[in-house]
């Protein structure tokens, strides 16, 4: 049988389109009522307080935005603005799925594809659960970037857009290093192949002396923190955090690295990590795996390299202890690569199609699962599910 033919005999038929359409969305509503924190999240809402008001600071601009339009950023302020652009995060995938949706045919196996999506423990969820944290401004400049890539020429124009949003990112938060520019250049490169290699160089390039800048000058006197600090919780009103607003500060790197060494290989740590592979890791890897075997019969599987980059947030493991945020945006990545790359590939959305659709287990594995347990979130796996502990 043919992919051609594979994708007629799962067409749906009309009347199911608008079925599988109110099952996403009741999914949805599902994933952001499950994981929707009753707490407000001061640890990270108190990055919005870091500006550039003692000259310049890694982290810092976002704080420097809001102080110059003379906005003050409580509690319930910057929960508005996170889930707002969580929300545009949702709708942006939602018409792309829609889009992919309508392009195959109605094929059930990108329903299935948008569900796993929207039910997600790393993407809506997370989000939802962890949201206050810069990661959501970065992520916004990121696909914006990501955007130009796909509706502008290869060129100077492109280049400098992307390169200026990208940088921008990287002073909102320089995680997003890891977090977010490795799946842009890869899409870049995607999208505009061999013809843009020096633009592609001169892009890194740039990220990598923005990375020395932050790096360099981005950490703020160790001696200053007491008095910044004390200045900046009266102006909120006593709710920030200390340990927050000391990241960027001279020696929290080493703290840092000594955190990571003192827990990773803690027994709760362990036993995290067992519950995020049996209900997250595995299922996914065991649908790539099997994707990827389509791939090499079709003559695709060096397409796989697309997706290989979204895994370079794991590489912030060494430096933070927010394991299990880490893995929700390498998940998060591997799924918006799947669908792009989707979009642009008739047989590749084929073939992924095919997995989905013989591996129902699996996909309700995880769409089970997920809302279940609830968002990944920082330093637990899952921190609103109750767990056995061992």
């Amino acid at each position: 049988m043919t992919v051609a033919t594979r994708v007629m005999v799962s067409r749906t038929a009309p009347g199911e389109v608008w079925g599988f359409a109110l099952l996403y969305l009741l999914v949805s509503g599902l994933a952001v009522w499950r994981s929707l924190p009753w707490w407000t999240p001061v640890y990270a809402n108190t990055a919005w307080w870091i500006d550039y008001e003692q000259g310049f600071v890694k982290r810092g601009l976002v704080g420097e935005v809001l102080r110059q339009w003379e906005l003050v950023p409580d509690a319930g302020w910057i929960r508005g603005v996170s889930l707002s652009l969580t929300a545009a995060v949702w709708l942006l995938f939602t018409c792309l799925f829609w889009r992919l949706y309508r392009q195959s045919g109605c094929d059930r196996g990108v329903a299935w594809l948008a569900l796993l999506f929207a039910a997600s423990s790393a993407t809506l969820q997370h989000m939802v659960l962890d949201e206050g944290r810069l990661d959501m401004p970065a992520l916004a400049l990121v696909l914006l970037a990501m955007g130009a890539v796909h509706g502008l020429r290869q060129g100077a124009l492109l280049f400098a857009v992307v390169t200026v949003l990208a940088w921008l990112a990287l002073w909102v938060h320089e995680a997003s290093l890891l977090l977010f520019i490795p799946p842009l250049l890869s899409w870049w490169v995607y999208r505009h192949g061999r013809a843009g290699w020096g633009w592609y160089g001169a892009f890194v390039a740039c990220m990598a002396l923005n990375m020395a800048l932050v790096l360099g000058f981005g950490a703020r006197d160790g001696g200053l923190l007491e008095q910044d600090f004390a200045r900046q919780q009266a102006l909120a009103g006593g709710w920030l955090v200390r340990e927050s607003f000391a990241v960027v500060y001279a020696g929290s790197g080493q703290q840092n690295w000594a955190w990571v060494l003192e827990r990773v290989m803690a027994r709760d740590q362990l036993f995290d990590h067992l519950a995020l592979a049996v209900f997250c890791i595995v299922p996914y890897g065991w649908l790539g795996g099997l994707w990827l075997r389509q791939l090499h019969r079709t003559g695709q599987a060096r397409l796989l390299w697309v997706c290989v980059p979204a895994l370079a947030a794991l590489g912030l493991y060494a430096v933070a202890i927010d394991f299990y945020r880490w893995w929700a945006w390498a998940v998060f990545n591997l799924h918006g690569l799947t669908l792009l790359l989707c979009l642009c590939d008739r047989r590749a959305c084929a073939s992924l199609c095919q997995v989905l659709r013989t591996q129902g287990w699996a996909v309700a594995w995880l769409v089970l699962g997920s809302l279940y347990l609830g968002g990944l979130g920082w330093d637990v796996a899952y921190p609103l599910a109750d767990l056995p502990w061992p």
